[in-house]
């Protein structure tokens, strides 16, 4: 019943229950799924090690440990098993094969963090960022994510406002008396179009800047913001130039690796590459590491092929032919699914593998890179590698926004 959700299944012997009769279940990580007999779920989970999975949860343990979990090894009659050799494969597998074997309650077995996002419609008589924790996918509106957390999103917008002195009441700009009573027209720290301070346009030029940054290109408007100062430096208007400067230090908080891997969600492009199955290798003692990469757009995970360091110019060739193809954003609920699912592997501490920002539709990540990432991120010798650059691939930054993280580029 289950066969196409695994790559194979062993079946338990009630009468012998002994440790050689899971010797056949791999040693890898993976996903492991134990039935009775006529194919009754009992349990999903995800495994560090199979086999060693599988003899604590059907052989017989202290009685201390014994207590600590429920006795699966009286029904369980079947044990269904997929290879999956590392983190986030093993992630996605789970929460596939939960999707189908659980189809009603199947969130009661994955623990999908909750997710915020930030979003606008620019064509708005007046513009303004907001949260939201619903994924949308309107002509009308730009969502920007992902992010760490709540509090995150909304400090993301609190900077946009703060770096392009934008309105945070824009329910008043168009009641001239009641904003007066505004206090943060009161401080001076907005463009104050509801007193006529500033154009129309020339506030929809802000908003269009925010977005622009909030989309990642951070550097352009910085430039932009430096370019003014220093302009209205030279015409001795120094405490407008220091207004400015203030925005500039406000802007500088986006680079924060919090918002490392924000942008507007349909350019999101990520590749991950992490350690898959040791394989043997003709004419070659011992065996090759081989690593598996997935190409993660918005509702689409494709996995690549996986590859060896020796053949890792075919596999490049196939991320570039992948990269183009679009994001699939029809499916709102698997949308907002797969990015929780992402976003809880893109903002833990030590992520596992590597992250390579491919967003930035105008800077395109080249096979060397992506050799040297993987060397620096696994220890790899000097002398296994080939072709290297000097370019230290495991702090190798985002045109537009800086990386100091060991595995993420």
């Amino acid at each position: 019943m289950f066969d196409d959700l695994f790559d194979n299944c062993l079946r338990i012997n009630p009468a012998q229950q002994a440790g050689d009769a899971l010797k056949p279940l791999p040693t890898c990580k993976g996903v492991l799924f134990f039935t009775d007999d006529n194919d009754r779920p009992i349990q999903l989970l995800i495994a560090a090690n199979i086999r060693r999975t599988v003899i604590y949860r059907l052989l017989p343990q202290a009685p201390a440990a014994s207590k600590k979990r429920a006795d699966i090894s009286r029904i369980t009659r079947k044990i269904y098993y997929c290879r999956c050799y590392n983190d986030f494969k093993s992630a996605l597998k789970h929460y596939s094969i939960a999707k189908a074997v659980y189809p009603d309650s199947w969130r009661d077995v994955v623990n999908l963090p909750r997710q915020s996002y930030v979003k606008i419609e620019p064509a708005a008589k007046w513009s303004f960022f907001s949260l939201t924790d619903k994924v949308s996918v309107s002509n009308k509106e730009k969502l920007f994510g992902p992010f760490p957390t709540r509090k995150a999103a909304g400090d993301f917008i609190q900077i946009l406002q703060n770096a392009f002195a934008l309105c945070q009441r824009p329910a008043l700009i168009e009641t001239g008396q009641k904003a007066v009573s505004c206090p943060y027209l009161q401080m001076d720290s907005c463009g104050a179009p509801c007193v006529g301070k500033v154009s129309r346009p020339e506030y929809l030029q802000q908003i269009t800047d925010a977005i622009s940054a909030a989309g990642g290109n951070i550097k352009a408007q910085m430039e932009k913001l430096q370019n003014h100062m220093r302009q209205l430096s030279r015409q001795r208007a120094f405490e407008q130039a220091q207004a400015v400067k203030k925005q500039l230090t406000q802007l500088e908080l986006l680079s924060n690796q919090k918002y490392h891997w924000t942008t507007e969600l349909p350019n999101l492009a990520i590749l991950h590459i992490d350690a898959s199955a040791k394989i043997a290798s003709p004419g070659k003692r011992g065996k090759t590491q081989t690593y598996s990469a997935f190409l993660i757009k918005p509702g689409r995970i494709a996995e690549l092929a996986d590859f060896t360091l020796e053949n890792i110019g075919e596999f490049h060739k196939l991320f570039l032919a992948q990269l183009p193809q679009p994001a699939d954003c029809t499916n709102l609920e698997q949308l907002s699914e797969q990015l929780s699912l992402l976003a809880y592997f893109l903002y833990r501490t030590k992520p596992a593998g590597i992250w390579i920002d491919c967003s930035d539709k105008q800077y395109t990540i080249g096979v060397e890179e992506i050799r040297n990432a993987i060397c620096k991120r696994f220890e790899i010798e000097p002398e296994h590698q080939t072709h290297t650059t000097k370019k230290d691939a495991g702090t190798t930054q985002h045109p537009n926004r800086g990386s100091n993280s060991p595995n993420r580029i």
